[in-house]
């Protein structure tokens, strides 16, 4: 004997009908197997998220912001001092101040790391 899944009633095992409630007993369909597959859409949002973390700490890091002022100083030196690379500073004191503002940008680099 079995019992009949809607009215809880009794029924012969071999029962295709219950006899209390008429139902038919048909089969239940198995439930499909949950596959433990990679769930792809909050993976993605979460590696999307540290990605942007990672990338927000690189550029506001102070390391970052000293390196764009010194970037721009030597943009700076380049526009105004390239004239006189490579020529004898001598008495042109605009070529020594040049020479001099580019001995402290590079030792300023160095000191930095970069």
């Amino acid at each position: 004997m079995r019992t009949c899944r809607f009215c809880t009633k009794e029924i012969h095992d071999a029962a295709i009908a219950c006899k209390h409630c008429g139902r038919t007993l048909l089969p239940m369909p198995a439930a499909a197997p949950r596959t433990a597959g990679i769930i792809w859409g909050p993976m993605l949002l979460v590696g999307g998220v540290l990605l942007a973390a990672f990338i927000g700490t690189l550029y506001f890091s102070n390391d970052d912001q000293r390196y764009r002022q010194f970037d721009a100083r030597r943009t700076a030196w380049h526009r105004q001092c390239d004239v006189y690379a490579g020529k004898a500073t001598g008495a042109n004191p605009d070529a020594r101040a040049c020479a001099e503002d580019r001995s402290a940008i590079m030792a300023y680099a160095k000191q930095q790391g970069w």
